[in-house]
């Protein structure tokens, strides 16, 4: 489905869903070093190699190129322009005090769209009591406190964004 809405973005704007993301989201959170596309990868020679174990020895593998399905997570980037990310959304959508996504909108990506299956007899403490799939963000408790997160994977890469808005904390992890 994110590749059908990353499609009704370029159609609506005008923009391939790429460029769209660069002028309409990075330039304004100052995301300067993120691209959507691995072909970005050529003139950049400070990138982290993808890794994975290979008949028990680790090695460097080539990148996988996602750009067919750009909309569903090929967005690529490093841990400072992540966490420019993140105090986005810890500003609930604001940039410098200004909104760049409106409060009904921003608030949208946050409100659980569907349930997702918790275990028959959860453990409070270790499963929290609710789990949900908001508009890109997964939605869960723990604790008792309100906890958004999702992550990216690919062939010997993974991301991980959390953070629990109410004690406007947050953590961006890259491996």
């Amino acid at each position: 489905m994110y590749l059908a809405a990353g499609t009704v973005v370029a159609k609506v704007s005008g923009l391939p869903w790429g460029q769209f993301i660069e002028s309409r989201i990075f330039a304004p959170l100052g995301m300067r070093e993120s691209n959507t596309t691995v072909r970005a990868f050529a003139t950049d020679g400070n990138i982290a190699q993808p890794h994975a174990r290979i008949n028990d020895t680790l090695r460097a593998v080539p990148f996988r190129n996602g750009d067919y399905v750009a909309p569903a997570g090929a967005i690529n980037s490093n841990v400072l322009d992540m966490t420019r990310w993140l105090r986005f959304q810890l500003a609930g959508g604001k940039v410098d005090g200004k909104p760049l996504l409106g409060p009904r909108a921003f608030a949208e990506t946050r409100t659980p769209q569907f349930l997702l299956r918790r275990s028959s007899n959860p453990n409070p403490e270790r499963d929290g009591y609710f789990s949900a799939y908001g508009l890109g963000w997964f939605l869960e408790d723990y604790r008792g406190r309100f906890v958004v997160h999702h992550g990216g994977n690919i062939d010997g890469m993974t991301a991980l964004v959390a953070y629990m808005p109410d004690e406007q904390l947050g953590v961006v992890d890259l491996a």
